[in-house]
This record gives C-alpha cells, structure tokens and sequence, in this order.
C-alpha cells in the first residue's frame, strides 16, 4: 500500500510539471540544520541506551540515548552512497525524535512548499551533476542549494491534492513500526 501511495504521488507530481512548472534552485525553499548534526563514534554509541534512532547518509545506523531533532525533516545523503544508480538522491523521510551524524543533509521546507512537496521533487531531481568525488561521492552544501528544482506552477492546488495520500502513508508508516516492535517482542519471548 505504501509503495501504490508513493508511485501516486509521484505520478501526480509528475503531471502536475507537464502541466506547468518553473525551474528555482533548492537553497530558495529549504532551510538547512546540517549545524545541529553531532556524529558520534561507534564506540560512544555502544555505551548509551537503545531509544533514538541515529541516522546516517542512507538509513538508522544505530539508536542512542538522546536526539538532536524531533518531527517532520528530510534527510538527504551528503557523501557515501549519496544517490542511486539512475542519479536520484537518496532521501529518508523522518518523522519522529533522532540524532543524525554529519554525512545526510538535514533539511525542513519554506516558503510555498511543504515536505510532502519537498521530498517528491527532490526524488524525481536528478542530482548526477552536483555529486562531487572521486572516490567516495559528495553532495556538499554549495551543491546542493544550487540544485534547480522543478516547482509547479500550481502549487496550492497540488498540495492540497497530495496532503491526504501521505497523511495515509505515515499511519501506515506508524502501523508497521508498531507491528514490527510486537514482532520484535515475540521472538524475543519465544525463542531468546
């Protein structure tokens, strides 16, 4: 169900920029909190309490004692694997209390977007030409703010039209977690 919702919202993003679009670079409609990021060794993660997810470049590498961030926030890979083999960034969506180390971009949306909005552009943006590095690829900040974006020219409309597909998808979203924790506490109760 939530792949159905984000190949839907995807779609309508889609015809909503063949209807009209204008091009802004991503600086003019994000803030940036990359200056609240705090990596923390493994070795000084080890010895905190398991409750906050820690979140690196492309998914919750550990959990911790404490968070930086709490709510809605975009995060978008900032040097490891920074984007897919098709170009496109790799994006986690986070709602919830977090700590996030230094290598993912940690952004909000402003202005005439929201995150819904925020998080299908950037997926449907090809970043190929802003990644930097040869060995390990980069997106640094001077990039990425540079990276022109496709706004529709409708954006009220398509906001409004999107809002109640991930409203779905986060109660699913919620659901599953949910559903793997009580997983988590059975096999625990019988097998260990």
């Amino acid at each position: 169900m939530i792949e159905k919702i984000n190949n839907l919202t995807k779609s309508y993003y889609l015809n909503f920029c063949n209807d009209g679009h204008h091009i802004d670079l991503l600086e003019n409609h994000i803030n940036n909190l990359d200056k609240y990021r705090k990596p923390l060794s493994s070795r000084e993660r080890d010895s905190l309490e398991k409750i906050y997810p820690y979140y690196g470049a492309t998914e919750i590498l550990d959990y911790v004692d404490n968070y930086l961030f709490d709510g809605d926030y975009i995060l978008l890979g900032e040097d490891g694997t920074v984007a897919d083999p098709s170009g496109f960034p790799v994006i986690q969506r986070v709602n919830e209390k977090f700590w996030a180390n230094n290598h993912t971009h940690i952004l909000n949306s402003k202005n005439d977007i929201d995150n819904n909005t925020l998080e299908l552009i950037l997926k449907n943006t090809n970043v190929q030409s802003i990644i930097t590095g040869a060995v390990q690829p980069k997106i640094n900040q001077a990039n990425m703010n540079s990276l022109k974006i496709k706004i529709p020219n409708q954006i009220s409309e398509f906001k409004n039209l999107i809002k109640h597909y991930f409203d779905k998808r986060q109660m699913l979203l919620g659901e599953n977690k949910k559903l793997n924790t009580l997983k988590q506490l059975y096999l625990k109760k019988f097998f260990g």
